[in-house]
């Protein structure tokens, strides 16, 4: 029982946290392309070449259906994402990168973490504002859990994950920009000799460096 309320401050932590990064270089190129005066710079101004590769870092919040580690079945309820990203720049307008995404829930019994790192394509129609995306790769997760003995039982599986997503990038100065957007992943895990199907949909918060 005294788990979740740890666990969920190390979930807010890691929430806020990407927050912070994302703040700070933005303000500093907002300054920098406005004379220091903190204005914010046109995203028709500006141009925006991208150089050959990106990074970026996101966080958000959303609901997903976990595996129970008691019955090996499926629950759902809230939870914390937080997303890390890099590749290269193919074109304008398309990106081909590797995306590490990391999730955290818990409830009164069952804590559940899990990750997938998977190969994923950006779409930007216009080059800039709107964009798709969407990709696979390689999942894992672990659960526990108490029953109502208070006798604690942890679970793993490790399998195949699918996301896709939409949103909306701001460019705030030459190679920064603030995204918003929403994913939704499934994934496909070998737990206890059986397969289960998590599912997620979160919607993130993140920055990006160009």
């Amino acid at each position: 029982m005294s788990t979740a309320p740890l666990t969920w401050r190390r979930i807010v932590a890691g929430v806020l946290l990407p927050a912070a990064l994302c703040a700070a270089p933005a303000r500093a190129q907002q300054d920098d392309r406005a004379g220091g005066s903190g204005a914010p710079v046109s995203e028709h101004a500006a141009g925006h070449p991208r150089s050959a590769w990106y990074l970026g870092v996101g966080a958000g919040l959303g609901v997903g259906s976990f595996v129970d580690p008691l019955g090996g079945r499926t629950y759902s309820g809230p939870a914390a994402f937080v997303d890390f990203q890099g590749g290269l720049t193919l074109s304008p307008s398309f990106l081909l990168g590797l995306d590490l995404a990391v999730h955290g829930a818990t409830d009164v019994f069952d804590v559940s973490n899990g990750a997938s790192l998977a190969m994923i394509a950006t779409w930007f129609p216009r080059s800039t504002g709107f964009f798709l995306r969407g990709g696979g790769g390689y999942a894992w997760a672990t659960s526990s859990g108490a029953d109502l003995a208070s006798s604690q039982r942890t679970i793993s599986g490790q399998g195949v994950s699918v996301t896709g997503g939409t949103g909306w990038a701001w460019w705030i100065g030459q190679s920064f920009n603030l995204t918003l957007g929403a994913d939704l992943s499934a994934q496909w895990l070998s737990v206890n000799g059986g397969t289960r199907n998590p599912r997620y949909l979160a919607i993130m918060l993140g920055c990006g460096w160009y």
